[in-house]
Formats: structure tokens, C-alpha cells, sequence
């Protein structure tokens, strides 16, 4: 198993979608830690926390895993999303993004 703890392994400070929107973009938190960890085998633990986050930069991250190869079955079996109370939104958002469904459900508003 592996554990990425965003705030510890990443950054405290989350940036844009893109590369070129700085070292702390969801491309290089996508492209650098998560994919070769899924790539690896095993179950994939993501702890959420200290940092806030977009909802571009967790779309980006975590929304298009299907599109590089990961099933969203795969991806429900393996990946893991761990978060303390105060991020329980976050989780859900990234849970449906990872399902391929809209961050927020029409029941929720």
C-alpha cells in the first residue's frame, strides 16, 4: 500500500490545473505522485487535508484518471481517500469525480 499525504508529500498550497500554472499544480501532483503510485500496484491511500483545494485542481487530478488508462472500478477498489471531518465535501466531490459524476448531486442542494 501506498500513502500520499498531500500536505506532507506535495505542498500546503495547492495551484491551477496546469504545469504552467506553477510547481503546485494538479498535473504535477497527477503526472509525479499520484499515477506512478496507482501504476505501482496495490491499494493507493490520498490523505486530504491542510491545504484548501479548487475544484479544477481536484477535477483535474482525480477526474481524469480514466482517461490515462485507470478504470473507475479499478480506481474505486484501490484508491483511497482519507479525510478528517472537515474535509468530508472534499472527499465526496473527489469520490464523484473519481466515478465520473458531478461534484455535486442535485439531492445535495
Amino acid at each position: 500500500m501506498t500513502v500520499i499525504d498531500i500536505g506532507r508529500d506535495f505542498s500546503l498550497v495547492t495551484g491551477g490545473r496546469c504545469r504552467s500554472d506553477g510547481p503546485h499544480s494538479a498535473e504535477a501532483f497527477r503526472d509525479d505522485l499520484l499515477v506512478p503510485a496507482l501504476r505501482g500496484g496495490g491499494h493507493v491511500v490520498v490523505r486530504i487535508g491542510g491545504p484548501s483545494y479548487s475544484m479544477a485542481w481536484l477535477e483535474e487530478v482525480f477526474g481524469t484518471l480514466p482517461t490515462l488508462g485507470f478504470s473507475r472500478v479499478d480506481l474505486e477498489h484501490r484508491l483511497i481517500i482519507e479525510a478528517d471531518e472537515g474535509y468530508r465535501h472534499t472527499k465526496m466531490a473527489i469520490e464523484r469525480y473519481i466515478l465520473g459524476l458531478s461534484p455535486v448531486s442535485p439531492e445535495s442542494e
